[in-house]
This record gives structure tokens, C-alpha cells and sequence, in this order.
């Protein structure tokens, strides 16, 4: 419960310092909700508690209100209430506090990002044991209860025979018709700097005193309070375990200097050790013949055209990781993100030598290339101009296009199977026709950029194991292949004297494979695509799927060739060189023999259009075969299909709308919305201000006052309390709802105030927009609300003390660094 009250009371002075001395604004509890500020006001409240949930899941500790018991299995109010009352299914369902903890199961939302000052979760907690917990702080303790008044408290240091010193300041939000509240453990305000700008010591002589004054600048009496007290937190020796529990792997583009040399280091070490744990037992595993047999034949004992792909190419790359980490390299195996827009090879790969800048001596750089000692050859490239392309912005590459259709499925081998050959474009797109390369499968896990390569490709695993868990799919499992992956993947599940590799040889089940952060102990630095979160993603794909699209089919298997396959579009016989696509296929002589048991898909909706044809026009599809050599390898594959697959945004001639899910319900940042999106929240929200939904709503919050308390009508929010949180989650969720079904194309947005406020967001701030749909200026229904049963619209009365400080950032961290809910939720 540490959590919860630093957490309640920084959301506080907000609500204060934007409503300022306003009788109907967000200064009062009576009538704060009636302000639509309040509305993306507590999306961001609630979003700091998702990342706080997140920081305790990270911490292995607990993230629900066990401090609280009595308290989260009591029904709140209204949302309990049955119809009329509240017509809600979904809050009505869920109005018990422990029905909401798991946000994005129980209530089906989610948000575009859970950064904190740009850092994820991990990196928040890390930052809180090394940079916050690691000075001496000092407290002012305070036991709050409700006093029936909005107000903001002065916090004040004065040392003997100085001047009164500003410390801090926080505010209480209440009202005549607020329920009795009281903390069962104090408020801390951090007096540190207040201390250090007046050379005290934190057990000096000094006095700590608070001045409260309504908004008006009515004087309220401090003495409703308990006595101050001070508490002193020593410094604390950061935690040697926690950085390294799990490897983070980077992409190779943005790692720091220092970095890239101890990566190069590492790498130069690895290819120099001859013996079983270095280099040259990589590349054996993926591409030589010693150690696996299928229908009497040695084969190389990779994996390709099965759904065990990426668990088998997964333990490599593990198997590397691990030799590096044994040849001294700090961090994880980076990966080079492919699926964004290319110019050139990653740098550390470029250069046949750099300047080892510990000594200025010129070195061979290691990525360049590496020698294969059973060829007794070294590595080489042929990097293809196809490999760079850059769109349009705001477009994808065609291969980012290719693996955004292969996050866009929901079952695994259907997934694997689009995944597999679009990766198979970047062996054959560096390799070129080159032997010893990316391109051959014997070969491709000699050369060094086949790590980088592959990190990215187990990272684009990791994305869609992220979608599916967000989709509320299986991430960890494999239904469709369930023999396969119990069958041990070799050579890793071999004896030591040909594995050395304890990890990988005793994970070699591939459903071993699938929770690589408690098996492998690693994990990415985002599992972003293209710029996109796992929510922002997740609408993506199905505002893809919206569409009608069609695509050309083909069963794939094994030929004994790397090859490239291009198709085309025939409108007639003697009218047939219009290329639709291309993909490639890895393998030679030494392959394992594979067949899909389903179609490899390719859209070509585009280039129908550009062809001026309707997917059941008379046309026809032809394709060719031919070795990265040029030979023409015939046609070993069954006719291509023409597949049309009609787009959810119409089901018979109608309009459907699915029905909004965690893959659709996302949180955005205000700021990131686009002029369209802003223009379908404003005209939803004037229509619940219309049709009084919106009145109905925030009467739930503040006046009339639908609840009870000793025999007295109050307001039915909840705060003092440990279910403050939970109540409020359910009240964004109440007008999110009533948005959505009137035709808002977003959901409620969060407002950014722990950055630095420099005004307030155009959304709420100008009375008027162009409505862009009747080309007039419109009433802005952002800017203010009507109150219900009173002749009154709400108004905002700014404070300078909202504008331009890092205070809310600062107790917002604090917030954060609890780890006992209900100390978090006070703050």
C-alpha cells in the first residue's frame, strides 16, 4: 500500500493547479469530472500504475493490494449498481478491485508505450537502485485524512534565525460531499534540496511546518493534521544481481563505442579458439554433415521448411551468445534490424580493418569476414542493391512488408511459415552467388553478420510471441506441430564432447525454446517494429486485415538448391512479363528433406490494381526457378493459387465493426494523434455531451452524490483509500466505452504531464476547431463541460506552478519506486 498512497496524492496537484480557483473545475471534487480534462488527466494516472505493475512484475514482487484486503473485495460504487443506473456489462462485471488488476485481459486495453522518461520497466527499476536510492534522502512525513476541503499545503524548512525555506508543496482534493477518508500510513515529501540549500544536516536543529489555503486563499488550519515527522533514508549499495539477470540484446546500429570494441574483442577471441567452444563449431553445427541422418543419408542438422525453425535457429544463436560471453564480450548478442530502411551493411560489418582506439594500432575486424577452416576459405559477400530500399515515409520496405504479414497470424505454423522465407531474403540478398556466404546453407553460419542476422530474426519470433500474448493468442506453444516440438533438436542435444554448451543442450526440446527470458536469461531492448509498440503494431495488422486482399499461394519444399523464385502476372499468353514478387529458398545438396503442409502466401493486391484487374478477371500466374547462378531449375512446385481473402471492414455488403479488443483498444499519446483521430474523439465526444451521457457519467464522480456514508448522500469516488486506482480505472473505462460506441475511431488518450508542462494540450485548451468534415469552425466539446442539474459550464483557472518544473516527474518516481502498493498509491 506504499504505492498507492505517494501515487494518489502526486495526482493531487494536478487536479489543483489546473483548476485553480474555479467553483466548477478540476479543483473540486463536486465537479471535477465534469471537466473533460479529467478524462485524459486519469488515463495518464492510470497508465503509471500499468507501469508500476510492470516495475513489480519486473521486481518479482507482488502488484496487487494484498495490504488491502478488506478493502479490494468490496464492490464499488456505482459501478455496481445494476441497470439503469449503470448500463455498463463490462464495469458492472468487473466493480470488485481484484477484477482489474490484469487491465489488459479483464478490460481488453492497453497502452501505445509503458516508458517512464524514456525508459522501459527494467531500466526504470535500475535507474531507481543506482541513481535515486543511492543518495542519503530525507522526509517529511505527514498522516492525511480527509478534511472535507480542496487546498494546497506549502511544504517549509526554516533554520534558527533564518527565513522560511519552500521545500515542496502538494494538494488534497475534496469537497462537502466527499466520503470520510484517512491514510493508515503517512505521505512522504522528499526535503533533501531543501536541506542542501540551507547547509543543514538532516539531524541539525530545524523546524518543517506546512501552510494549507484553499484556492481562494482561504486559510486552512495545518493543525487538522498530526505532527510533521522526519525521516531519514540512508544511501543503499545498488543491487549486484538484478543488472545482470537477463542479457539485454541491442540493436547493433546504436550500440556505443565502447561497446563495438569489446564486441569486436570478443569475436576476434572466439574465432581464434580451435577448440569445441569456438567458432568453428557454430558454423558446423548449422551446415556439416557429421552429426545428423535422415532416410539414410548424413544431412546438415539445421532446421529449414519445418515448424522447428526458430526454436533450432534460436539454441544457435543462444550457443554463440554464450562463446562470446566465454571470450569476455559484456551484454547480449546485438541484432541488425533488417526491416527497416537500409542504406548499407551495419558499420561493424563494413570495414575489412579498424583502429583499436586502446592503442591506435590498426586491427582486422572480425565481423568482415571469417575463415573456414573445413574449406580452408574464408567469408565473402555479395551484397545485392535489391537489399537497400527506402520509402516513402511512413512506408515499409517490401521485406518489412513480408514480416508484417507473418505477424499478422494467429497460428503458429501459419506464422512460421511466412517468417522462415522472408528471413531467407537476407541470406540470399548478402550472399549473392557466392559459395562461401549468407547464401549457402553449408556455409551461411561462418560468416559473422549470420548472428546479427539471426538475433533479429529470433527478436521478430519475439514480436510476434509478444502480438500473440497481447492478442490474447497461445505465445508459448506450438498446437499445430505438437510431435515436432517434443522431439530433442540435434546436434545440441548430443553428449558434451560434441555440444559444450550445458544451456543449449539441456533446452534442446523446442518447447524449451519458447520462454527464452527464463531459459536463455536474455532479453531485447524493445520489441518495437519499425518504430511501432506491441499495441501500435497490433492495430496495424488489423487495420490490415480490414481490407480485401489477394494473394498468390504456393507449396514449397526442399530442392537442394539456394534458389530464387519470381512469379508474374499473365493477362494473356503472349502478355505475361509482369513481375508481382519474388522470394528466395536456402538450401543445397546437404539439406534436410522438408515439404510445408500449407501455402506460402504473397499479396499482389497492388499490382493487380496497377494492372487494372479484379482478383476473378481471366489471368494467370507464372513463375520461374533459377539457382543464385542463374540456372534455370524448371518447376518443381504445383501450379500457384489465387487466393482472395475478404477484409473484416465488410462482412456480406455490410459495415462490421469488430468488436473492440486488446488488439484494437489502445492508449495513445495525446500528442501522437493524428488530425483525423482528434477530429473522431471530438465529434464522439460531442455526441455523449449531446445525447447527456456525458452528464450521466461524471454525476458518478462528485454531485449529486449517488453513494451513502452515515446517513448522508456523497460522492461515490473513491480516494484516501486503496481503491482509489481501481475506482478510477473503471471510470475511464465507463467514458472510454461510451466514446467508442459513439464512433470514436481512438480511445481516451493520456496527457504526458510528468514531462515538463509548457501549456496546456491543444485538445482541451482552444474553445473552437475547424471541423474539417462541414469545412466550419465548431464549438470545441473539450474545452468545457456543462454541469448536470446546474446552470454552469466548468472552467480551468492555471496555476504558473503548473508550467516548466520536473516536480510531477519527480513525484511520479517516487510513486514508482515503492514497492508495497499501498505506500504507492498515497503518493
Amino acid at each position: 500500500c506504499d504505492f498507492e498512497v505517494q501515487f494518489e496524492i502526486a495526482h493531487n496537484l494536478i487536479h489543483g493547479l489546473v483548476g485553480g480557483n474555479t467553483q466548477y473545475g478540476l479543483s473540486s471534487l463536486s465537479y471535477s469530472a465534469f471537466d473533460p480534462i479529467f478524462y485524459i488527466h486519469h488515463s495518464t494516472i492510470d497508465r503509471i500504475w500499468a507501469i508500476w505493475t510492470a516495475i513489480q512484475q519486473h521486481r518479482n514482487k507482488p502488484y496487487k493490494a494484498h495490504c488491502a484486503q478488506s478493502y479490494v473485495h468490496t464492490p464499488l460504487k456505482p459501478f455496481a449498481f445494476s441497470s439503469p443506473y449503470n448500463n455498463d456489462k463490462k464495469t458492472f462485471s468487473h466493480s470488485t478491485p481484484t477484477n482489474v488488476y490484469d487491465y489488459e485481459e479483464e478490460l481488453g486495453y492497453a497502452y501505445d508505450s509503458l516508458d517512464f522518461g524514456g525508459l522501459r520497466a527494467s531500466e526504470i527499476d535500475d535507474y531507481i537502485n543506482t541513481q535515486v536510492k543511492t543518495k542519503n534522502r530525507v522526509f517529511a512525513a505527514i498522516q492525511l485524512h480527509g478534511i472535507q476541503k480542496s487546498g494546497v499545503a506549502s511544504i517549509y524548512v526554516t533554520a534558527p534565525g533564518k527565513d522560511k525555506f519552500a521545500a515542496g508543496r502538494f494538494a488534497l482534493l475534496g469537497g462537502p460531499t466527499e466520503m470520510p477518508w484517512r491514510f493508515d500510513r503517512a505521505y512522504k515529501h522528499d526535503i533533501t534540496h531543501a536541506l542542501e540549500a540551507l547547509s543543514l544536516h538532516w539531524n541539525d536543529p530545524y523546524d518543517v511546518t506546512v501552510e494549507i489555503k484553499e484556492f481562494n486563499g482561504t486559510a486552512i488550519d495545518s493543525h487538522v493534521f498530526p505532527k510533521i515527522h522526519i525521516s531519514y533514508k540512508p544511501s543503499r549499495t545498488p543491487p549486484q544481481t538484478k543488472k545482470s539477470a537477463l542479457r539485454v540484446r541491442k540493436n547493433v546500429d546504436q550500440l556505443i563505442p565502447e561497446e563495438v570494441l569489446n564486441l569486436r574483442k570478443s569475436l576476434a577471441e572466439l574465432e581464434e579458439d580451435k577448440s569445441l567452444g569456438g567458432y568453428q563449431t557454430l558454423g558446423r553445427f548449422h551446415g556439416s554433415t557429421q552429426w545428423c541422418e535422415a532416410g539414410g543419408k548424413k544431412v546438415a542438422c539445421c532446421l529449414h521448411g519445418m515448424p522447428t525453425f526458430p526454436h533450432w535457429h534460436r539454441l544457435l544463436v543462444v550457443q554463440a551468445e554464450n562463446a562470446l560471453l566465454n571470450h569476455h564480450l559484456d551484454g547480449g548478442l546485438p541484432y541488425w534490424d533488417w526491416t527497416q530502411p537500409l542504406t548499407a551493411l551495419p558499420e561493424i560489418v563494413s570495414s575489412a580493418t579498424y583502429v583499436d582506439p586502446s592503442n591506435g594500432n590498426t586491427v582486422a575486424n572480425p565481423f568482415y569476414s571469417a575463415h573456414i577452416d573445413d574449406a580452408n576459405k574464408d567469408t565473402v559477400r555479395s551484397v545485392r542493391a535489391d537489399l537497400f530500399q527506402t520509402p516513402a515515409v511512413g512506408g515499409y520496405t517490401p521485406l518489412a512488408r513480408q514480416i508484417l504479414f507473418a505477424l499478422e497470424q494467429e497460428d503458429f505454423c501459419n506464422f512460421e511459415v511466412q517468417f522462415e522465407i522472408s528471413h531467407n531474403f537476407i541470406h540470399a540478398l548478402v550472399g549473392g552467388n557466392e559459395v562461401y556466404s549468407l547464401a549457402s546453407l553449408t556455409y551461411t553460419a561462418y560468416d559473422p553478420l549470420f548472428y546479427l542476422h539471426h538475433s533479429n530474426t529470433d527478436r521478430l519470433w519475439a514480436v510476434w510471441q509478444a502480438l500473440q500474448k497481447y492478442r490474447g493468442k497461445p505465445y508459448n506453444s506450438a498446437n499445430c506441430a505438437v510431435d515436432k516440438i517434443r522431439k530433442p533438436l540435434a546436434p545440441f542435444s548430443l553428449s558434451s564432447d560434441v555440444n559444450p554448451d550445458a544451456v543449449t543442450r539441456e533446452h534442446s526440446l523446442p518447447f524449451q525454446s519458447f520462454d527464452y527470458k527464463t531459459n536463455f536469461h536474455y532479453e531485447y531492448d524493445n520489441l518495437e517494429f519499425n518504430g511501432l509498440s506491441i499495441p501500435q503494431l497490433a492495430r496495424v495488422l488489423e487495420q490490415n486485415k480490414g481490407e480485401d486482399r489477394v494473394f498468390v499461394g504456393f507449396r514449397l519444399h526442399g530442392i537442394r538448391h539456394s534458389a530464387l523464385a519470381k512469379f508474374y502476372i499473365c493477362k494473356t499468353a503472349n502478355d505475361c512479363d509482369h513481375l508481382a514478387g519474388e522470394f528466395y529458398l536456402l538450401g543445397d545438396e546437404n539439406e534436410m528433406d522438408w515439404n510445408y503442409d500449407r501455402l506460402y502466401k504473397y499479396e499482389i493486391t497492388h499490382k493487380l490494381e496497377e494492372l487494372h484487374l479484379h482478383y476473378d478477371d481471366r489471368y494467370t500466374i507464372k513463375y520461374e526457378i533459377r539457382d543464385l547462378d542463374g540456372t534455370d531449375l524448371g518447376h518443381p512446385f504445383p501450379d500457384p493459387t489465387v487466393i482472395h481473402e475478404v477484409g473484416t471492414n465488410h462482412i456480406y455488403g455490410q459495415e462490421y465493426r469488430p468488436e473492440v479488443t486488446a488488439a484494437s483498444h489502445v492508449r495513445s499519446n495525446l500528442e501522437s494523434l493524428s488530425p483525423g483521430e482528434v477530429e473522431s474523439l471530438r465529434a464522439a465526444f460531442l455526441s455523449i455531451q449531446e445525447d447527456h451521457t456525458y452528464e450521466q457519467i461524471a454525476s458518478y464522480h462528485g454531485k449529486p452524490g449517488l453513494c451513502e456514508s452515515e446517513g448522508r448522500k456523497v460522492s461515490c469516488c473513491v480516494h484516501g483509500s486503496p481503491s482509489f486506482p481501481a475506482w478510477h480505472r473503471l471510470y475511464v473505462e465507463q467514458v472510454e466505452h461510451a466514446l467508442l460506441e459513439h464512433g470514436s475511431a481512438v480511445s481516451v488518450p493520456y496527457w504526458e504531464w510528468t514531462q515538463p508542462i509548457i501549456t496546456l494540450p491543444k485538445l482541451i485548451s482552444e474553445a473552437t476547431y475547424f471541423n474539417s468534415r462541414n469545412q466550419r469552425f465548431d464549438p470545441n466539446p473539450f474545452f468545457s463541460g456543462k454541469v448536470a442539474g446546474e446552470d454552469a459550464v466548468t472552467t480551468r483557472d492555471p496555476q504558473p506552478q503548473l508550467f516548466n518544473n520536473e516536480y510531477f516527474y519527480e513525484q511520479a518516481l517516487f510513486a514508482l519506486e515503492q514497492d508495497h502498493f499501498c505506500d504507492f498509491e498515497v503518493q
